[in-house]
């Protein structure tokens, strides 16, 4: 989908305008395949007449006839021509008023004058790629010509490298201005924290505990008893806020099974439980507690 697009400030509809570029800005990226890759755009306006250049497009295979069905892309080789050279060509040709110096600063021309090789109708907007040093690079765009492979006139193509600084300084500009490009600073976050409710994974038992439980046997010391405790022990009463049960855990609680060590019991305790006795001080109950126990939601 087409977000955004930008034509040259020069262009003015017309055959053989200057400024006849325009950069499209899509909404999604583009996903590259096999068949679908990326050009270079050239660092330089030296394009040697030697190069190996390609046109492609789905117009007209020659004048008049439109590209049957299925519409497969069509392609052709064709070979730069000097600058000079094509403006000598043009400016004889009396009908489009071109006048002198008809191919621009901004324009290249490209084809075989004499072996029928061109774009056609339908061709506009197509690339002019060259391949320099391994690297197929846009040298570029089908603008206009005479009919379609004629004979002595090649086509028009308007030039890349002409327009290199206005390609980027748009890139860049769009770039900037694009929402959450990074230049946006982020502020006043609305969104609130959301809290974790009905966590639907199971606790997972402890299966299969390879170390076992060690009995405690054959204490030595023997437990020492309380006695002329001289603080009383004071219940906890009138408590003002009520514990809240947790509810509504939808996983439930796994046993642990099969350890493989069973409990042992504790035995020969020497010396015997010894009871609280002669306590001094009455107990004295708690009251009124102000503060509540914390609860945990």
């Amino acid at each position: 989908m087409v977000e955004k697009i930008v034509l040259h400030p020069d262009f003015n509809g017309k055959a053989a305008s200057l400024g006849d570029i325009a950069l499209i800005q899509l909404k999604t990226p583009v996903k590259f395949t096999s068949s679908i890759m990326p050009i270079c755009l050239p660092t330089s306006e030296n394009f040697s007449v030697e190069a190996d250049c390609w046109i492609t497009g789905w117009g007209k295979i020659k004048y008049g006839v439109p590209l049957p069905p299925p519409l497969t892309l069509q392609e052709v080789k064709v070979s730069l021509i000097n600058q000079n050279d094509c403006n000598g060509i043009y400016n004889d040709f009396p009908v489009m008023g071109l006048g002198e110096d008809a191919i621009k600063d901004d324009m290249i021309c490209a084809g075989y004058p004499n072996d029928g090789k061109d774009s056609c109708q339908g061709d506009s907007g197509g690339p002019l790629v060259c391949q320099l040093q391994g690297k197929w690079t846009q040298a570029g765009i089908v603008s206009w010509g005479i009919g379609c492979a004629s004979k002595r006139y090649p086509g028009v193509y308007t030039s890349v490298p002409y327009y290199s600084d206005w390609i980027k300084d748009v890139m860049e500009e769009n770039m900037n201005n694009k929402p959450n490009s990074g230049n946006v600073p982020t502020q006043n976050v609305s969104t609130p924290l959301v809290p974790i409710q009905n966590v639907s994974t199971p606790l997972v038992p402890i299966q299969n505990v390879s170390t076992p439980l060690v009995p405690i046997q054959n204490v030595s010391t023997p437990l020492v008893p309380i006695q002329n405790v001289s603080t009383p022990l004071v219940p906890i009463q009138n408590v003002s806020a009520p514990l809240v049960p947790i509810q509504n855990v939808s996983a439930p609680l796994v046993p642990i099974q099969n350890v493989s060590a069973p409990l042992v019991p504790i035995q020969n305790v020497s010396t015997p439980l010894v009871p609280i006795q002669n306590v001094s001080t009455p107990l004295v109950p708690i009251q009124n507690v102000s503060t509540p126990l914390d609860i945990f939601p």
